[in-house]
């Protein structure tokens, strides 16, 4: 019962094994003393050391070979009672990393973080990162983390087992010792930020409680979550939650590991399993090959990488940038990598295409979101964490060394610079000055040089004249005025009414949206938010079997889809009604969903699917 009740991972098997060994051993001693002696001292003795010696040789012989040796996998009922967590039913981290980027003023009402305060962090060391989330599958659409337990010896197995675990978590990591307070503001959602390998958590606050019932722990990839309990209590992070973290900082949690040079150039890729990207743009591939050539290395060709992206411009597609689409989707990504004008993105893409462009390379790679420390003085007191600080990097898996961070990005106020050569291939500018003005300006000279430049204008004035005095033909226009002018009448009634029609679909389908957004309660917004997204799937032309939102999501078999039918689920048939900022959260996500799905469809693809009425007809 013990074993059956306990965790996948004992915190000390052998301490275990000896004193339950003890324990059995005095129980045994006991229950032979109070029966009397059976047989004789020898007799017992000999009994004894064989039931010892067969008990070592099946130990030994026979452990082996039973089914589940091999397996490295331990039966616990927690298992089936508490089915692990599984972070796929969530939006991935990565995908909403503009959010984060964009300040509320140039979002578009769409509640950008960039100006705004997501949580303070106090003890922290200057040059130690702050993990969000770690993502390390990437199925076409979106990187996330990937489903599955974690083998045993912490080398295999994806990132989507967060277990419960206690006030303490054992490990036997070195790296510098520190104290970690965080304290929540309008950050929200379900991902706690950390630091370092986490050793000890403690919660204060309002909602202490609930989370440290909520509270789950990847062990590989040392980020947290808080996930969601029982309607009725809260399901993301209020402003006022605080957690103080013991963590310990290996070289990998620091933003300039102390690695030497000599064992990086040495160093050859480790032996991590990740799963294999869904797919990967062709385009991309051979900017790899471009960019590395023939270079020897595991690390250096890695650095590579990173330094040609880093000569990108970034954007965030905001007014007064460069034009740059969200996402991070294959097409976004081969659409970058291909641009003959260069590189346009932010973080998010560069991040996804260099953990591709790695994983090209044979080396594992993984897209972490979180916090780079800020240029400045050394301190290790309070700090606002704003939304503009947050970026994403790679984690690349290197023999020995572990998870080294890499860059391929420099934050925004280093970009905006480069940002202004890129408009420079419009050279219109320029032109005037040279065919305008020149050539006209310089007239003078050669009038005064010799007469046959002064015939020339003279005789193209001469031929000029004929042409304007030939006037015949206006009499034949006007002699078939009336046909014209009625033709130019219908032509007109006809384009006006082509346009009432387009102005009166494009303004139905806004007045639906808008009231279905607007009206109703909490959970007949969200559905209404996913009765947008399956309009948008009949405009498209697309068949919509009959049956549930989730049978509905799954015809589409798209991970955003999916998603969004579970939570409009939730919110209709939950008890309770939704929170307004989850309203608010929900549409966001749908004018999401739709950018994706219309945004991989061409120019005319798109028109049609605005103009299409179908969806009206219902």
């Amino acid at each position: 019962l013990s074993i059956l009740f306990g965790d996948a991972r004992p915190a000390a098997l052998v301490l275990q094994g000896a004193v339950f060994a003890a324990v059995a051993l005095t129980w045994t001693a006991i229950r032979s003393h109070s029966a009397g002696p059976a047989v004789g001292a020898t007799r017992r003795r000999l009994s004894a050391g064989a039931l010892m010696a067969g008990a070592a040789a099946g130990a030994v012989l026979l452990g082996p070979a039973l089914p589940l040796a091999g397996a490295h996998e331990r039966v616990i009922l927690r298992d089936y009672i508490d089915p692990p967590f599984d972070l796929r039913d969530h939006v991935s981290p990565l995908s909403t990393y503009r959010k984060y980027a964009v300040p509320a003023k140039k979002s578009g009402g769409r509640g950008g973080l960039g100006d705004l305060p997501l949580f303070t962090v106090e003890g922290l060391p200057p040059e130690a990162l702050i993990r969000i989330a770690t993502m390390d599958a990437f199925d076409g659409t979106v990187w996330n983390v990937a489903g599955g337990a974690p083998a045993l010896d912490g080398n295999a197995g994806g990132s989507g087992s967060f277990q419960r675990v206690g006030e303490t978590i054992p490990t036997d990591a070195a790296g510098r010792k520190a104290t970690v307070t965080f304290t929540m503001q309008a950050l929200g959602g379900i991902w706690l930020p950390t630091a370092g390998i986490v050793n000890r958590a403690t919660f204060a606050g309002e909602h202490a409680d609930y989370l440290a019932r909520t509270f789950r722990y990847n062990r590989l990839t040392d980020s947290a979550v808080a996930a969601t309990l029982p309607i009725g209590e809260p399901a993301l992070l209020q402003p006022g939650d605080r957690y103080a973290l013991e963590v310990l900082l290996p070289p990998s949690a620091l933003m300039a590991p102390p690695l030497d040079r000599a064992a990086l150039a040495s160093a050859g890729s480790g032996s991590y399993v990740l799963p294999e990207p869904a797919r990967v743009p062709e385009a991309l591939k051979a900017k790899v090959n471009e960019i590395v050539g023939e270079t020897a290395g595991t690390f250096a060709r890695v650095q590579m990488l990173a330094d040609e992206l880093g000569r990108g411009a970034y954007s965030n597609g905001t007014d007064g940038e460069i034009p740059s689409l969200a996402g991070h989707y294959a097409a976004r990504l081969d659409r970058m990598v291909s641009d003959p004008q260069g590189l346009v993105g932010n973080a998010e893409q560069y991040a996804a295409a260099m953990a591709l462009m790695t994983r090209q390379l044979g080396v594992p790679a993984r897209v972490v979101l979180g916090v780079r420390p800020v240029e400045g003085p050394a301190s290790q007191g309070a700090r606002v964490v704003k939304g503009s600080d947050v970026t994403a990097w790679v984690e690349v898996g290197l023999q020995d060394l572990g998870w080294v961070p890499v860059f391929p990005t420099q934050p925004s106020t280093a970009k905006k610079p480069q940002t202004v050569p890129r408009p420079k291939p419009i050279t219109r500018v320029q032109e005037p000055p040279k065919a305008a003005v020149a050539p006209r300006v310089a007239a003078d000279p050669l009038i005064r040089a010799g007469e046959p430049a002064v015939k020339k204008p003279v005789e193209k004035k001469k031929e000029a004249a004929p042409p304007e005095a030939k006037v015949p033909p206006p009499p034949p226009v006007r002699e078939q005025g009336p046909r014209f002018t009625t033709a130019m009448t219908v032509g007109a009634a006809i384009v006006l009414m082509l346009v009432a029609a387009v102005l009166l679909t494009i303004g139905l389908k806004w007045q639906r949206g808008r009231r279905r957004r607007s009206r109703g309660t909490p959970s007949a917004r969200i559905a209404g938010g996913w009765a947008e997204i399956i309009d948008l799937a009949r405009d498209a032309g697309v068949l919509i079997p009959a049956g549930t939102r989730r049978e509905v999501a799954a015809s589409t078999q798209r991970a955003e889809i999916m998603v969004l039918a579970r939570r409009a689920d939730q919110a209709v048939f939950a008890p309770g009604e939704p929170s307004e900022r989850e309203v608010a959260e929900y549409w966001s996500d749908v004018a999401t969903a739709q950018k994706l799905v219309t945004g991989e469809a061409g120019l005319w693809t798109r028109i049609k699917i605005a103009l299409n009425p179908a969806s009206l007809r219902r």
